[in-house]
């Protein structure tokens, strides 16, 4: 899903608690170290699936914006291994790819995302294109691999939620139809553990 498609839902669905996305990206280098996992979410993924962090502050709706500071998570396990738990990593620069962020703060032990994959490093999708070259701002529509997920509010039946997103995903079509097709269906699922 286009990461500005994620943010139309969001804005769109009167019936959704929340829309949140979530890409698993690729491997980076950090610091020295290659082969490491960065997943790229929405400001609003941790907020809205109410994720605290272990240290410091995880990602928010301020922070993904192209005009935002460069700010970092760290995965627990990488922080734990690498960095010996220490708290004091939050507010330090690490280097991704070359490109230099501040940490802010430390994912808990047990969370490693909703397409679970060991992540040593979480960014808000807005510094993607300062990651991976070639990749264009997050206002295009030509990322298509961004996941999206949503959960109705409570007491909203899941076929209203679905059909209200449909009918946001139609709209889509309209307004960019080398992107999206009339034809598609938004339908619920629900996620291991809910």
């Amino acid at each position: 899903m286009p990461y500005p498609a994620v943010r139309i839902y969001g804005e769109s669905c009167t019936l959704c608690a929340f829309v949140i996305s979530e890409n698993t990206g690729q491997d980076v280098t950090l610091e020295s170290e290659s082969g490491q996992r960065v997943n790229y979410v929405s400001g609003n993924y941790f907020s809205a699936m109410r994720i605290g962090a272990s240290w410091g502050r995880l990602l928010t709706e301020r922070d993904d914006s192209p005009a935002a500071p460069r700010v970092a998570v760290l995965g627990y396990q990488y922080w734990k291994n690498v960095w010996a738990s220490n708290p004091a990593v939050v507010g330090q620069a690490i280097h991704i790819n070359g490109q230099q962020f501040q940490v802010v703060g430390v994912t808990p032990y047990d969370f490693d995302g909703l397409a679970p994959r060991r992540t040593a490093v979480w960014l808000p999708v807005a510094a993607r294109s300062l990651i991976v070259a070639g990749v264009p701002p997050p206002g295009s529509f030509t990322l298509p691999d961004n996941m999206m997920y949503g959960m109705a509010r409570p007491g909203v039946p899941r076929a209203a939620a679905e059909s209200q997103l449909t009918s946001v995903g139609h709209a889509l079509a309209e307004r960019a139809p080398r992107y999206f097709s009339k034809e598609e269906r938004v339908l619920g699922e629900r996620l291991a553990g809910t």
